[in-house]
């Protein structure tokens, strides 16, 4: 699976791109959540299925500032935990780009569309 640095306030940290995620724009693990400003109150956004079981999904309005390259995301509702340690980029997100891969040098180019 693809995957890229982005930050999140002073952090980077790796996610996924993943266009078959539909639970939500960026998925963090819950430990990031403790390091970051809440703008309100987790709610519950579902249930996931892994091989390790169901666990409920909370989705929840952040302070810091998400960046991926030039792009800023400010104010962003994220949902976690995620399934790992890593962060995870979801299909609405993606949606609004056009995704280039540059396999031999290792990079991805974002677009807006």
């Amino acid at each position: 699976m693809a995957a890229i640095e982005i930050r999140v306030g002073d952090e980077t940290l790796l996610a996924h791109l993943n266009s078959g995620n539909l639970v939500g724009r960026f998925v963090f693990p819950s430990a990031l959540l403790g390091r970051l400003t809440l703008a309100g109150e987790p709610r519950s956004v579902g249930k996931a299925r892994t091989v390790s079981g169901e666990h409920d999904l909370l989705q929840v309005a952040i302070r810091e500032p998400i960046t991926i390259g030039a792009f800023e995301f400010a104010s962003e509702a994220v949902t976690y935990p995620s399934p790992g340690p890593t962060a995870n980029v979801g299909a609405s997100l993606l949606a609004e780009f056009r995704v280039s891969f540059d396999q031999k040098n290792q990079r991805v180019r974002f677009e807006r569309v």
